[in-house]
């Protein structure tokens, strides 16, 4: 696999991608273009001297050197739009290998945003914005810019399916459905596709379901409250209505047709009461979980156990920040 990407980031393809202007990345000078997104990708230090030496040291080339001058020269040429290029293509070849894992016959699937900081420049606050505030009530006065940035993650492979970045004020399940195109990228594996509370929708428990994936995404307390009420255990199928008024909030023309002829969907609840030790004081904390795997195949213990892999997309994103 490794000896495929470094084949594949030599590539004219790659090349191609990689460059802002035509007259970029022509020549193969000392820093060409796949060393230039090799160490980007694999940069984790402050200083840019001390990244370059320890670059050169890692690929065998311990003596070469380049100017910070030159490497930032090359590092501006790069268009951004590259490394979703990497991704996919690495994500493509991955699940045509055998290094696939899955967990009783699944890909795991996490989804999750999370905010990214950026130096404040021209074309970053243009194409990402920034959060306002009291200190930043416009662009002249924001300290930084700010990305709404969102992950497909393999948590069973480790492995980033797809990767976005909108601008601050764009939501988390918009860009969640758009990140579904790609699950073509997984050679039909069937998913298991985990969410945290924001992500409880019936529009995306729908388009979901179209896409013939599982879910088992963390419920808010008062959603379904009505349906939920009426539990006789902490394990049940609901039945739930989306009647005319909501369907006319629908956003998405896959469920506003697939409620239009059907207006019913059909939900699995688990409660789980877990027991938290803090301070000396025993309280019990009670979380739900929506989901649509039988029963049969996955019990109440399950679906919690799958819902705790999704914090493996959590530990990721606070690696890839640090």
């Amino acid at each position: 696999m490794f000896s495929w990407f470094g084949r594949f980031i030599k590539s004219e393809q790659v090349r191609e991608a990689a460059r802002k202007s035509p007259h970029d990345f022509i020549r193969r000078y000392k820093f060409p273009w796949y060393d230039v997104l090799l160490f980007l990708i694999f940069r984790n230090r402050d200083c840019i001297g001390s990244e370059l030496s320890h670059y050169y040291s890692c690929i065998g080339l311990p003596a070469r050197r380049i100017s910070r001058q030159a490497a930032f020269k090359a590092i501006r040429k790069v268009d951004p739009s590259v490394f979703k290029l990497l991704i996919h293509k690495l994500a493509e070849r991955f699940y045509q290998s055998k290094l696939v894992k899955t967990y009783k016959g699944y890909l795991l699937l996490a989804e999750d945003g999370t905010t990214l900081n950026l130096y404040k420049t021209d074309e970053s606050l243009q194409r990402y914005g920034f959060v306002k505030n009291q200190n930043a009530r416009n662009a002249f006065q924001a300290a930084k810019s700010t990305s709404r940035s969102a992950a497909l993650y393999d948590v069973t492979n480790g492995l980033i399916v797809d990767f976005q970045m909108k601008r601050f004020k764009d939501s988390e399940i918009p860009i969640a459905i758009e990140q579904l195109k790609y699950l073509s990228l997984m050679n039909g594996y069937p998913g298991i596709y985990l969410a945290d509370r924001y992500y409880d929708s019936v529009e995306l428990f729908s388009i979901l379901e179209s896409h013939g994936l599982k879910y088992c995404i963390r419920a808010k307390s008062n959603f379904f409250k009505h349906y939920i009420e009426k539990m006789k255990s902490n394990d049940e199928w609901i039945k739930v209505k989306v009647d005319k008024v909501w369907q006319k909030r629908l956003k998405y023309e896959q469920p506003r047709e697939r409620f239009s002829k059907d207006p019913y969907i059909k939900i699995r609840v688990v409660r789980y009461h877990y027991i938290v030790n803090k301070n000396n004081q025993t309280t019990t904390v009670d979380l739900m979980y929506f989901t649509n795997l039988s029963k049969d195949e996955f019990s109440s213990s399950d679906i919690v156990y799958l819902y705790n892999r999704r914090w493996d997309i959590e530990n990721s994103y606070k690696i890839l920040k640090d």
